[in-house]
C-alpha cells in the first residue's frame, strides 16, 4: 500500500484509537486488511553537501561543538571560533570532529546508515600572515571620518583626494572585531578633484540630473530611476530621486554589500508593496552605479507619540502603499536578545504613543554599535512601512541614517562641499600600538570590476582565477621572474560574500599560489551518531552507465592480463587499460576462445557483463572460460567460489584505473555493491586503499546483502 495513503488513513482514524489498548498490529489488522508488516519505515538518505559561508558560522556556534572545544581547552575554543571567521578548516581532524554535529542539527530525521558526502574548504600549509589577510574586518568611512581627514567640521568633502590620501591611515580607528596583526578592508570615496571651499577661487558645481519618478510610484508599475542611495540597512538601501524615496529591497541579491550612502545609481524595476510600504525588489531589477555624491537630507517629519498612532491608520488599508519619508523619532530604545545573546529586535518606546511602537528596520552593525538598551535617543531616518501584531497595526518601521543622544549638542548645519568621486577599497594592518599601516595588497577596485564586465562589482567564484592574471599582466607589464603580488578582491561564493587575498608569482605569466583546496569527506550515521566514515561506496547493483563502464574495464583487464598470457593476441593499446570501449584487437572483437567472449563486453573469469550491467555467476554460463583455462573439471560450486575469488582480484586492479589519484587522505576503504545473476542476489566487496591509485581486496569481505 502506498505510504502516503497510509498517512491519510492514520489522520482519519486517529480519534478512533483513543483509549484503545493496542497490540503490536492492532491498527494494521483492523484498518488495513491485507497489509503485511514488513518492519518500521526508515529514512535512510545519501546526502551531498557543500558548505556555504554561513555553514561555517553554524558549525562554530553549535552547542555540541562548543562543548567539545571547551573540554579540549582554550586553544581548541579559539580554533573553533576561528572556523566561523575564516570560513575554512585548518586541519582534516577539525573537520572530522565538528562537521558531524552540524549534519545532525541540519538533518534530524535521518536514520542509521544514512551518509553525507561533505565538501569543505581546507587550508594546506597556509602561512599565518596569509590566513590573517583572508579573515579581514571591514570599515566604511562615514562623515565624521571625512571631517577628521580634512581637519574641519565645515571645510571638508566626503572624499579622499590626492592631497589627503596620505592622511587616510590617521583617521582609522580599531573596533572590537580587530586585534593587532589583523587586517581591515576600508571602503572610501576618492576624487582626483580637490574641493573648493568658501573664500577660495570657486568653480560652479556640476548639477545633478535625477528622475522624478518615485514620488508618484504605484504598485505594479515598471520604473526607470536615476537617483542616489540615501540610507543603507541590512534589508536593503533607500533609493531617492528628485520626487521621493523608497526601499530597494535586498532579498539576497547583493545590493546591501555593494552600495553605500551617496552612490548614484540607475535602477530599472517594478514597484511592489510590503506592509503598505512601496519598494522595488532587487531580485528582478537592473542596478548600475553611476558615480557618487553628497547626500543632504530634507527637513524631517517629526514622529511624536500622537503622530505614530495616527500613522497606524492613515498609512494602512487594502491596496494602499506609500513611499519612504525622512523623519525624526525620539524615545527609549529597547533591545531584545535571543537565548544565545544575539541581539534580535530594536524597538522604540515613543512618549505619548498609546498604540504605536517604533521599530528599527534592518539595523546595520555601525548603527547598532551606537545604541544601548533602555536609553533615550533622537533617531533620524526613513519611515518605510507598518507592521502588525496579531493582525493589528502596531509597529512604525524606521530605517536609521543617524543617531544622537536625547539632548544633542548644537551641530553645524553646513553641508559638505561636493566633488565627483568613485568608491575605492584599501587594505590596512593594525599595529601593536593601536594604529594602522597601509599594506602592499593590490585591491581590485569597483572600476576594475566594471572594466572586466563583472557587473555586480565582485567576482563570482571561480571567475577571479581567470581575470586576475589578465589584470596583473595589464597593470604590471614589466614584471620579472619571481615577482610576487598579493591581490585582494570581493568574491561571491556559496551564496555569500567574502573578502579574499591570493598570492600570484610571475613565471612567464602570473600564476596563483594555491593555499586552499576543496576537500570531500564521507560521514555516516551509526547507532544514532554521525561520524567520519572514510569509505567510498560504489553501487553497481543497477544497469547504469557507471556500472557498465566499470564492467567494461573488467573485461579489458581480463583480456590483457589473462587471455593474452594464454595465447590471445595483444590489444592495440598494448595491454594498457585506457578506455571503457569493447575489447578490440586490430579493430576486431576477440575470438572468444579464452575468458573474454567474442562480443568483447563480457568475460567468464569474474562473470562481469558490461552489456547487461551485472555479474553473471551461473557456473553453466562461465564453464567455457574455465575449460579453456584447463579447469573444466570443477564442480558448479567450485566455479562459483572461483568467480567470487576472482572478482576480488579484478575489482582491486580496475579500481586503480578508475581512481588513479585516490589516496588514503581521501578514503581508507572502498565498498562495491553488485547484483549477481544466477544467485539473483546483491553482494558487497570491500577494498583497502593502500597508496595512491593502489587497492587491495579485504579478505572474506564479500557478503550477501
Amino acid at each position: 500500500m502506498n505510504k502516503k495513503m497510509i498517512t491519510r488513513i492514520l489522520s482519519v482514524v486517529a480519534v478512533a484509537l483513543m483509549g484503545v489498548g493496542c497490540t503490536a498490529d492492532y491498527f494494521n489488522d483492523t484498518y488495513l486488511p491485507g497489509y503485511d508488516n514488513d518492519g518500521p519505515i526508515t529514512n535512510v538518505t545519501n546526502l551531498e553537501i557543500t558548505l556555504a559561508s554561513s555553514d561555517y558560522a553554524a558549525i562554530a556556534k553549535n552547542a555540541t561543538n562548543k562543548a567539545l572545544a571547551e573540554a579540549a581547552g582554550v586553544n581548541a575554543v579559539d580554533a573553533l571560533a576561528a572556523i566561523s571567521k575564516n570560513k575554512y578548516f585548518a586541519t582534516t581532524e577539525d573537520a572530522a570532529l565538528y562537521i558531524p554535529a552540524f549534519i545532525d542539527q541540519s538533518y534530524v530525521t535521518l536514520d542509521d546508515n544514512s551518509t553525507a558526502l561533505v565538501t569543505y574548504t581546507l587550508a594546506t600549509d597556509v602561512p599565518e600572515e596569509m590566513k590573517l589577510m583572508n579573515t579581514v574586518s571591514q570599515y566604511l568611512l562615514v562623515e565624521a571620518d571625512y571631517k577628521a581627514l580634512w581637519e574641519s567640521d565645515e571645510n571638508y568633502t566626503k572624499a579622499v583626494t590626492p592631497s589627503t590620501i596620505d592622511r587616510l591611515v590617521e583617521v582609522l580607528k580599531p573596533n572590537e572585531d580587530i586585534f593587532p596583526g589583523e587586517y581591515m578592508v576600508v571602503t572610501y570615496n576618492y576624487s582626483e578633484q580637490e574641493p573648493v571651499f568658501d573664500g577660495d577661487a570657486s568653480t560652479p558645481a556640476e548639477p545633478e540630473v535625477y528622475t522624478s519618478v518615485l514620488g508618484k510610484a504605484k504598485e505594479g508599475a515598471s520604473v526607470e530611476v536615476r537617483g542616489y542611495i540615501s540610507a543603507v540597512s541590512s534589508m536593503g538601501p533607500i533609493l531617492t530621486d528628485d520626487s521621493g524615496s523608497l526601499l530597494l529591497y535586498d532579498n539576497g541579491v547583493r545590493v546591501t554589500q555593494e552600495l553605500a550612502v551617496g552612490d548614484e545609481v540607475e535602477v530599472s524595476g517594478t514597484i511592489g508593496v510590503f506592509n503598505n510600504g512601496l519598494q522595488i525588489a532587487a531580485s528582478g531589477a537592473t542596478i548600475d552605479e553611476a558615480g557618487t555624491m553628497t547626500v543632504a537630507y530634507p527637513a524631517p517629519m517629526e514622529i511624536t507619540g500622537a503622530k505614530a498612532d495616527e500613522l497606524l491608520t492613515s498609512h494602512t488599508g487594502e491596496g494602499f502603499g506609500f513611499t519612504a519619508q525622512y523623519a525624526k523619532m525620539a524615545g527609549k530604545v529597547k533591545i531584545s536578545t535571543s537565548s544565545d545573546g544575539t541581539k534580535t529586535y530594536y524597538n522604540v518606546e515613543i512618549p505619548g504613543a498609546e498604540s504605536a511602537t517604533g521599530s528599527i528596520y534592518g539595523i546595520t552593525a555601525e548603527m547598532a554599535a551606537q545604541l544601548e538598551s533602555d536609553k533615550d535617543y533622537v533617531l533620524y531616518g526613513y519611515f518605510t512601512s507598518i507592521s502588525r501584531s496579531k493582525d493589528i497595526p502596531k509597529f512604525v518601521n524606521f530605517l536609521l541614517t543617524s543617531v544622537e543622544p536625547a539632548t544633542p549638542a548644537t551641530a553645524s548645519l553646513k553641508a559638505a562641499v561636493k566633488v565627483k568621486s568613485q568608491k575605492r577599497y584599501a587594505y590596512f594592518k593594525l599595529l601593536d600600538d593601536g594604529t594602522f599601516e597601509a599594506t602592499d595588497i593590490v585591491a581590485i577596485q569597483p572600476s576594475d570590476y566594471a572594466e572586466m564586465n563583472q557587473t555586480e562589482g565582485n567576482f563570482s567564484d571561480p571567475n577571479q582565477d581567470v581575470y586576475i592574471p589578465i589584470y596583473l599582466a595589464k597593470n604590471y607589464p614589466y614584471a620579472q621572474e619571481g615577482d610576487k603580488k598579493l591581490v585582494g578582491y570581493l568574491c561571491y561564493v556559496n551564496k555569500a560574500y567574502s573578502w579574499c587575498v591570493d598570492e600570484y608569482v610571475f613565471t612567464d605569466s602570473w600564476v596563483k599560489t594555491e593555499y586552499f583546496i576543496a576537500k570531500t569527506d564521507q560521514f555516516r550515521k551509526s547507532d544514532d551518531v554521525w561520524a567520519l566514515d572514510p569509505t567510498l561506496e560504489l553501487d553497481y547493483t543497477g544497469k547504469t552507465a557507471e556500472t557498465q563502464a566499470f564492467y567494461q574495464y573488467c573485461c579489458n583487464w581480463v583480456y590483457d592480463n589473462k587471455d593474452v598470457p594464454m595465447g590471445a593476441p595483444a590489444r592495440d593499446n598494448e595491454g594498457v587499460i585506457v578506455t571503457t570501449d569493447i575489447v578490440l584487437i586490430n579493430g576486431n572483437k576477440p575470438t572468444g576462445k579464452y575468458w573474454v567472449s567474442s562480443y568483447g563486453n563480457n568475460e567468464f573469469y569474474t562473470g562481469s557483463s558490461a552489456y547487461y550491467g551485472n555479474m553473471d555467476w551461473r557456473p553453466s554460463a562461465c564453464r567455457s572460460g574455465f575449460t579453456a583455462a584447463g579447469m573444466g573439471d570443477l564442480t558448479d560450486d567450485e566455479i562459483l567460489a572461483k568467480l567470487k575469488e576472482n572478482t576480488g582480484e579484478v575489482f582491486a586492479a580496475v579500481l586503480g584505473y578508475v581512481y588513479p589519484e585516490m589516496t588514503t587522505a581521501d578514503y581508507k576503504k572502498v565498498v562495491i555493491k553488485v547484483y549477481a545473476y544466477g544467485p539473483n542476489k546483491n553482494y558487497s566487496l570491500a577494498f583497502e586503499v593502500v597508496e595512491k591509485g593502489t587497492f587491495k581486496y579485504i579478505a572474506d569481505s564479500l557478503k550477501e546483502l
